[in-house]
């Protein structure tokens, strides 16, 4: 019973730009995965307004027995973080 107006989709960004993105739709039933330090994302707010509506989500961190460094795209985050080159614009 999820409707657009609903909001709450996942935002996929292209690496390259914050204009460019892919909205996923929070229906029901649907499971998505991805490698968080690969993919630049958010999540949209949600204007859902009755219990029967809302959507909830499951955050699940994995632990590797092996120690794997976490990728990281400078270039990318410049251009979607831009406060966070800038130590200063970060205390205000």
């Amino acid at each position: 019973n999820w409707k657009e107006e609903h909001g709450g989709c996942f935002r996929a960004f292209k690496r390259d730009s914050t204009e460019s993105f892919t909205d996923i739709e929070p229906k029901f039933d649907r499971f998505f995965c991805f490698w968080s330090d690969e993919l630049i994302h958010s999540v949209q707010p949600s204007f859902a307004e009755k219990v029967e509506e809302h959507r909830w989500a499951l955050t699940v961190w994995l632990y590797a027995g092996d120690e794997v460094p976490i990728k990281r795209d400078e270039e990318a985050e410049k251009i979607h973080f831009p406060n966070l080159a800038d130590p200063e614009a970060l205390s205000g």
